[in-house]
C-alpha cells in the first residue's frame, strides 16, 4: 500500500456520522478530485469497503450502514442498466448496418 493510500484511508472516518466529503478529502490530501477518486476506486478494487452517501465517504460501522449502501448502489446499477439497454440495441443496429449515418436518429 502506498503512502498516499494510507493517508487517504486515515482521512476517511468510520461510520456515516464521521463521513468526509470528497472536497475535504481532496483538500487534505492535496490531490486532485480525479486522483482521489482513482485511489478510492483502486482501494475498492483491492477489497476495501468504502461507502459513500450524501454525507460523504466512510467506512461502515454497522450492518445497517452497510446494508443501506449496498441497496443504494444496487438501485443505481439497476437504473444504469435500464438506461444502457436501448443504447446497446441501437449500437448493435448501427454496427449491423455499417455505422452511423449523419442526420439519422
Amino acid at each position: 500500500m502506498t503512502d498516499i493510500e494510507k493517508a487517504l484511508i486515515s482521512i476517511i472516518g468510520r461510520g456515516e456520522h464521521n463521513a468526509v466529503k470528497q472536497s475535504e478529502i481532496t483538500r487534505l490530501t492535496g490531490l486532485s478530485d480525479r486522483d482521489t477518486r482513482a485511489i478510492i476506486e483502486r482501494l475498492r478494487a483491492g477489497g476495501m469497503v468504502i461507502c459513500s452517501s450524501n454525507a460523504g465517504r466512510f467506512f461502515p460501522e454497522n450492518i445497517e450502514e452497510l446494508d443501506s449502501y449496498v441497496k443504494r448502489i444496487q438501485a443505481s446499477v439497476r437504473a444504469e442498466c435500464i438506461a444502457l439497454a436501448p443504447a446497446r440495441r441501437l449500437l448493435k443496429e448501427w454496427q449491423r448496418e455499417g455505422g452511423y449515418q449523419n442526420g439519422r436518429t
